[in-house]
C-alpha cells in the first residue's frame, strides 16, 4: 500500500485558532530559586512548513489501552513526606503542600500519582511530544535524559501545590551530563525551559556497587567473608577399606580438632579404589602426605616409597556421635551459605534496579517535566517518506503515525501523516522506525534495514523514498510486549 502525504487546510485552521487563543503561562522556579520567563505567543512564529508539526505537539497516546502506569503514594498533608522509589528516585514533600481548586488547604490524606519515562517504548506509549517550537518559529527535536509526570488528588479531586511551596524531585536517570529542564504547557502544547540540571551520582547505587548493602538497604551480605557451599559430612561405609595411615594435620586445623576420622576412598574410578589395590597395605611407605583437593571435604592422599607412588582422592568419614555433630555443624554452615546467597541475589537485584544518576529540581506545578537537549541533526538526509506495509490497512490511515527512534535511542520523533514529506534522519546514528497501526498493531523498519538501504537513501535525498515496514504478527497487549516487539525490530 502506497501512502502519500496529504494535509488539507490544516495550516489555515491552526492559524485562526492560535490568533484567538493566547493562554497565560505560569512562572516556574528552579532549584536555585531562579525564575524563568514564560513562553511568548507562537502564532507569529508559525510557518507553513511547521504547522502540521505543531499540530502534532499534543499529548496523544497512540495505543488504546497501553500506558506507562502511575505509581501511587499516600501522603500525609500535615506531616509532609519523603518518597523513595526502587530505581533511586526521591520525591520530597513539605508540610501543608497542597491546596484545592479554590486555594483552600487540603485536609487529610493526599494521593500522589507519579510515573517516569526512560526509553523509546515509554515515550511512544505516553504520546508525549518530543519536539519544541522555538520563539523564532523553528522546530527542534529533543534527546531525553528522562521524563516524569506528577499529579495529586484528594477524594478524587485534583489538588495543586500551595503558593510558596515546592516539591523536590530527584529523578533517576541513566544518562550523565548537564541537560535542560522543561515543563510541558498543555495550554500552548509547547515546552517551556525552566533551567538546567547536572547529573549527580545516585548514592544508593554507589553503595550497592561497593557491596555496602547494609548501608544501602539495611541488611548484611557478609562481603568481607564470602563462604563457599559446605560439603555434607560423609558417613562411614563398612564396605570400603579404611585408609588410616599416620597423617600430619598441622596444615588442616579443621581436621586437627576432630576425632574419630576414618579415611575412605572418595573417587569414582574403581580401578583406583583401595578395595582393588590390596598391595598398598603391604608396602613400606616412607612419605605419607595429605593435600587439599580444592573442594571442601575432599583431599589428595599421596603415598611414596623408593619404588612406588600411590595417589588417591579421599574424604574423612565419620560414625556415631562424631557424625551427628558434623551433620549439625554442616546444617549451620549451609544455612549461613544460603542466607548469604539470598542476600547477594537481593543485592544484585537492588543494584540493577538503581539508576546510576539523579537529577534534581524543585517544582510548583503538577504536570509533565523533561530533561532534554536539542538533538543535533547537522548530518541529516531529508526524504519525502512513503511507507508501505506488508499487510492491508483498512482503517485509521488518516491518524497513522510513524516514529523515528534515534540519538542513542533517546530521541523519539513523531511523524504524523501530514509531515512525512519533512522526514529526515542522520545516517551516523542507529535508527529505527516504528508505526502504530489500527488495532494496536506495530510495524518496524529495523536498524539493519536502515544500514542495508543507506546508500539508496542518500541517493534519494530530497526525493521520494519508500520504507517497507514489517508488521508484527500479534497486536500489542501491554507495555512489556511493546518493548519486546521494538527490540526485535
Amino acid at each position: 500500500m502506497n501512502l502519500r502525504p496529504f494535509i488539507p487546510f490544516l495550516g489555515l485552521l491552526l492559524s485562526l485558532i492560535l490568533v484567538q487563543c493566547q493562554p497565560a503561562v505560569q512562572e516556574q522556579k528552579n532549584d536555585k530559586g531562579q525564575t524563568t520567563e514564560s513562553s511568548e505567543s507562537l502564532q507569529d512564529a508559525l510557518t507553513k512548513e511547521n504547522m502540521a508539526q505543531f499540530a502534532a505537539m499534543k499529548v496523544e497516546p497512540p495505543f488504546e489501552k497501553i500506558q506507562v502506569p502511575f505509581q501511587k503514594f499516600a501522603v500525609n498533608q500535615q506531616k509532609g513526606q519523603r518518597i523513595e522509589m526502587s530505581n533511586g528516585t526521591v520525591i520530597s514533600i513539605p508540610q501543608h503542600a497542597f491546596v484545592d481548586k479554590n486555594g483552600n488547604a487540603v485536609k487529610g490524606e493526599v494521593q500522589l500519582h507519579y510515573r517516569e519515562f526512560h526509553d523509546a517504548a515509554d515515550v511512544i506509549a505516553s504520546g508525549i511530544p518530543m519536539r519544541v517550537m522555538t520563539e523564532d518559529g523553528g522546530m527542534e527535536w529533543f534527546q531525553t535524559a528522562g521524563m516524569f509526570e506528577i499529579h495529586a488528588f484528594s477524594k478524587g479531586e485534583a489538588v495543586f501545590i500551595a503558593p510558596g511551596k515546592n516539591l523536590q524531585v530527584d529523578m533517576a536517570s541513566h544518562v550523565d551530563g548537564q541537560y535542560d529542564f522543561w515543563y510541558y504547557n498543555e495550554n500552548t502544547n509547547n515546552w517551556e525551559k525552566k533551567g538546567s540540571a547536572d547529573a549527580q551520582p545516585n548514592p544508593a547505587a554507589s553503595l550497592a556497587a561497593s557491596g555496602n548493602r547494609s548501608a544501602a538497604t539495611g541488611s548484611n551480605i557478609y562481603t568481607d567473608d564470602l563462604i563457599s557451599r559446605p560439603v555434607a559430612p560423609v558417613a562411614y561405609n563398612k564396605n570400603k577399606k579404611k585408609l588410616n595411615f599416620e597423617l600430619d594435620y598441622e596444615e588442616f586445623p579443621e581436621l586437627k580438632a576432630k576425632s574419630g576420622i576414618i579415611w575412605q576412598y572418595a573417587g569414582k574410578d574403581q580401578a583406583e579404589a583401595p578395595e582393588n589395590n590390596d598391595w598398598i597395605f603391604d608396602e613400606a611407605w616412607e612419605d605419607i602426605s595429605l593435600t587439599s583437593a580444592g573442594v571442601e571435604g575432599r583431599y589428595q592422599l599421596t603415598l611414596k616409597s623408593p619404588n612406588k607412588t600411590y595417589q588417591v582422592l579421599v574424604s574423612p568419614s565419620l560414625s556415631g556421635t562424631d557424625l551427628q555433630e558434623a551433620q549439625a555443624d554442616y546444617q549451620q554452615k549451609l544455612k549461613l551459605f544460603e542466607a548469604q546467597q539470598a542476600a547477594l541475589k537481593d543485592r544484585a537485584a537492588f543494584k540493577s534496579s538503581q539508576a546510576e544518576f539523579l537529577r534534581s529540581f524543585t517544582i510548583n506545578n503538577f504536570g509533565i517535566y523533561n530533561y532534554d537537549l536539542y538533538w543535533k541533526r547537522d548530518n541529516t538526509i531529508p526524504l519525502i517518506a512513503i511507507f508501505e506495509f506488508d499487510m492491508p490497512l483498512l482503517e485509521g490511515l488518516a491518524d497513522l503515525e510513524v516514529y523515528l527512534i534515534t540519538g542513542n535511542q533517546r530521541a523519539i520523533i513523531k511523524y504524523p501523516r501530514g509531515t512525512w514529506e519533512q522526514f529526515a534522519f542522520d545516517p551516523k546514528e542507529e535508527n529505527t522506525l516504528v508505526a502504530v497501526l489500527p488495532g494496536d498493531m506495530l510495524a518496524v523498519f529495523s536498524p539493519a534495514q536502515f544500514k542495508a538501504e543507506q546508500e539508496a537513501m542518500k541517493k534519494a535525498r530530497n526525493a521520494d523514498y519508500t520504507f517497507k515496514m514489517n508488521v508484527k504478527e500479534k497486536a500489542i497487549k501491554d507495555l512489556g510486549a511493546l518493548k519486546k516487539a521494538m527490540s526485535l525490530g
